[in-house]
């Protein structure tokens, strides 16, 4: 009798399953550029809004604090939607500026790792700031072509926009249900 699990022929050949990976990461893609415009369009957030200039941009390490820009946003938040924040998208370009700014290297020295992960730097800003305890870090790298022509103009979905906020941990809680 041959074994049961050498008779099993697979779903899907190489190149399908390639290219079945391949649409998934594209829908993602759609997916992610789809919160990115829905996050930072103006019109959906009204003046909940803060600009950096100048010396206060998180590359000028000598001026910048970052860590009291993000508390500040939270704070912002929270006084205004009356929920702690528990998210805070970072693009990747901002994420490494981050990483290597001083103030960043400073209080990694106060924790096991001295490398600045999404996790460590919730640890850091929870340390920091209570009511960002438990706070989700989002690093979103995506990149999309924004000419129509065979020469590449790719640009980071997120941009320089950083965005501290609230998001429902049980969204199906939100379904309205009927009361008297």
């Amino acid at each position: 009798r041959k074994d049961s699990i050498n008779t099993i022929e697979p779903v899907l050949s190489q190149d399908e399953y390639a290219r079945t990976i391949l649409m998934l990461e594209m829908l993602y893609q759609v997916k992610e550029k789809d919160a990115e415009t829905l996050a930072t369009t103006s019109g959906n957030y009204g003046s909940n809004t803060a600009s950096i200039t100048g010396t206060d941009q998180w590359s000028d390490y000598a001026n910048s604090t970052p860590f009291l820009d993000l508390a500040d946003w939270a704070k912002f938040a929270r006084s205004t939607s009356l929920k702690r924040t528990n998210f805070t998208f970072i693009p990747d370009d901002i994420f490494n500026t981050l990483a290597n700014h001083p103030d960043t290297l400073d209080r990694l020295s106060t924790i096991k790792e001295k490398v600045l992960t999404p996790d460590n730097l919730a640890t850091l800003l929870g340390n920091g700031v209570s009511f960002m305890k438990g706070c989700k870090i989002y690093i979103p790298n995506s990149f999309y072509n924004t000419s129509n022509t065979s020469t590449a103009s790719m640009l980071a979905f997120w941009g320089k926009n950083v965005i501290v906020g609230y998001e429902n941990p049980n969204p199906k809680d939100m379904i309205m249900k009927q009361s008297f």
